[in-house]
């Protein structure tokens, strides 16, 4: 033992006032570790994230016509908004609906108001065959389908024709895995 009572083997080092430096350079540390967390966090959840793609399963809200099940964690038909959904699809199918047409009979049919932007981001959803876009890539979803391949196709093929501008129907949170 020395003079203070600790033991001369496990000898610190002490200072009598901590630099400017020194709280710098830990800080700098701490600042590295924090960082290094964060960046192995948002891997591991972009890979979570490419698995559920991978697996069919859509990692957002549930889109108009469908809801979360949270309990399962998975989508599943909403029984008020589904049959809107359908309706919507087969009035544009026949080719005698224009955006503010379709709008105007949906609205008086089902009390659903509904702007023509998104009635023509619905159309244009993949979601309701059974697939979804993320991140630019198509998946094959797991959700139930509401819109039969052919009606979609016919709608599609009708929104081309059309005169109007493509909606632009990127959400307002961008539906990629950047955490």
């Amino acid at each position: 033992m020395n003079n203070n009572g600790s033991s001369s083997k496990g000898k610190a080092v002490m200072f009598a006032r901590e630099s400017k430096s020194q709280n710098k350079l830990v800080q700098e540390m701490f600042l590295v570790a924090t960082r290094h967390y964060v960046d192995t966090l948002r891997e591991e959840i972009r890979k979570a994230i490419e698995e559920k793609l991978e697996q069919g399963v859509y990692p957002g809200r549930a889109p108009f016509g469908y809801q979360n099940n949270r309990t399962q964690r998975s989508i599943e038909i909403h029984p008020k908004t589904a049959p809107i959904i359908q309706r919507i699809f087969k009035l544009h199918a026949t080719g005698q609906y224009s955006m503010p047409k379709l709008q105007r009979a949906i609205s008086k049919s089902t009390g659903v108001k509904l702007s023509t932007k998104r009635l023509r981001c619905i159309l244009q959803s993949p979601f309701y065959t059974g697939s979804f876009v993320w991140d630019g890539r198509k998946y094959k979803g797991t959700h139930h389908v509401l819109v039969q391949a052919k009606t979609y196709g016919k709608v599609q093929r009708l929104l081309a024709k059309s005169q109007v501008r493509t909606a632009s129907c990127a959400p307002t949170a961008r539906r990629t895995a950047h955490v």
